[in-house]
C-alpha cells in the first residue's frame, strides 16, 4: 500500500483537487475532515464534472464535499491481499483506503495490487539453465526467445556458439518461469531440442 497517502478536505476546490491528483501522479484523494475519512475523490468524478458541462466551461471551484463518494469501502492493514482483489473487482473500484481503528494509514490502488502479484510471481518462479542446439539462423534464436515471453518466462542470459563446419549453433539460456513444465514443453512443441536442463533457483 502507499503510506501516507495524499488527501485533501470536503472544503477544498475540485481545482485544488485536480491539481493535487496531477502534482503527484495519483487518480485518488481520501477526502479528510477533522482526521476522519468522510469520502474519497477521483480523476473520473472531476472528469464527470467537466463532461456535464454541456460546451460551458467547467465550475472547478465547487467544494470537493459535493461531488466525493461518501460510501467509502476500506480495508484493514491485515487485510490480505486476496481480499482487497476481490473487494476491488466486487464493487468495481480502483482504490481502497486503509484504516487503523479510523485513522487513515494508506491506501492501495490497483496499480499496488498489480505490483504486488507480480512480485509473488517472480519469487514463486524457477530458475533453470537451458542447452539447445538449434539452426544457425538469427530467425530461429528470435522464435526461440519469443516463445519464451510468450509463455511468461523471463530470458536473463543466452549464450550462442557457434559450431566449426556446421551449420547448428549450441545455445545457453538462463530463464525464470514459474511453470517451467509448460515452458519446456512449448519449446519442444515448436521442434526445438533441449539437450540439457539445470534447476539452479
Amino acid at each position: 500500500m502507499t503510506r501516507r497517502p495524499v488527501v485533501i478536505s470536503p472544503d477544498a476546490t475540485l481545482r485544488e483537487a485536480c491539481n493535487l491528483m496531477t502534482k503527484n501522479a495519483i487518480r485518488h484523494l481520501p477526502v479528510l475532515k477533522d482526521a476522519d475519512l468522510v469520502g474519497i475523490i477521483t480523476d473520473r468524478d472531476i472528469l464527470s464534472v467537466t463532461s456535464h458541462a454541456n460546451g460551458a466551461v467547467a465550475d472547478l471551484d465547487r467544494p470537493v464535499g459535493n461531488y466525493m463518494t461518501t460510501s467509502v469501502i476500506t480495508i484493514s492493514p491485515d487485510t490480505y491481499l486476496a481480499d482487497a482483489v476481490q473487494l476491488i473487482r466486487k464493487h468495481h473500484i480502483a482504490a481502497l483506503p486503509v484504516l487503523s481503528g479510523s485513522r487513515l494509514v494508506g491506501i492501495i490502488t490497483e496499480g499496488d495490487v498489480l505490483a504486488a502479484l507480480l512480485d509473488v510471481a517472480n519469487r514463486n518462479a524457477h530458475l533453470v539453465r537451458m542447452e539447445l542446439t538449434i539452426a544457425r539462423s538469427p530467425e530461429h534464436f528470435q522464435r526461440l526467445c519469443q516463445i519464451i515471453t510468450d509463455r511468461g518466462g523471463r530470458l536473463h542470459r543466452a549464450e550462442r556458439h557457434p559450431r566449426a563446419h556446421d551449420k547448428r549453433i549450441d545455445v545457453i539460456l538462463e530463464v525464470s518461469s514459474p511453470v517451467v513444465e509448460k515452458l519446456v514443453d512449448a519449446i519442444e512443441d515448436a521442434g526445438f531440442e533441449i539437450d540439457l536442463i539445470v534447476y539452479t533457483g
